[in-house]
């Protein structure tokens, strides 16, 4: 929708992270004007959606390998992931003790200093610059057994 009050025109219901090409006319009680040039304008980044198909894959007895896809709706550029994870096999917050955050929009990491033998669930969620966006499905693995 449009709204124009004392000169300023708001158009609503954009996508976030979008550029968009506008074009301006005026209408008197008698005709439309002549369309004034074409402006180039973008809407801001908001959080992303939830990335998509987080998979735990034990990798040693103190490593798992996670996967993930990115969000269907980025809204921007994901600029990090974060990981959460603990020793559990809930999808309760509570269950997630500790985090590791990447530097990147990679979308795979290697969580370490696990404990051998030992159930763990995980989650990830991707960040743009208006912040973190919603959590992932929970993915639940096992940390292979330690035979010293």
């Amino acid at each position: 929708g449009m709204l124009t009050t004392t000169g300023v025109t708001t158009i609503s219901g954009l996508e976030p992270a979008v550029i968009y090409l506008v074009q301006l006319r005026v209408r008197n009680s008698l005709v439309w004007s002549s369309p004034y040039g074409w402006s180039r304008e973008s809407t801001d980044e908001a959080p992303p959606g939830p990335p998509l198909d987080l998979q735990a894959t034990p990798t040693s007895h103190n490593t798992v390998q996670l996967t993930w896809q990115p969000p269907v709706r980025t809204n921007g550029v994901i600029r990090s992931y974060t990981v959460q994870y603990g020793r559990s096999t809930s999808c309760d917050t509570p269950a997630f003790s500790k985090q590791v955050t990447t530097t990147d929009n990679i979308i795979s990491t290697v969580v370490g200093d696990l404990a051998p033998y030992t159930d763990y669930t995980f989650r990830v969620s991707g960040s743009t610059s208006a912040g973190g966006g919603d959590f992932s499905n929970c993915s639940t693995t096992r940390t292979l057994e330690y035979y010293p």
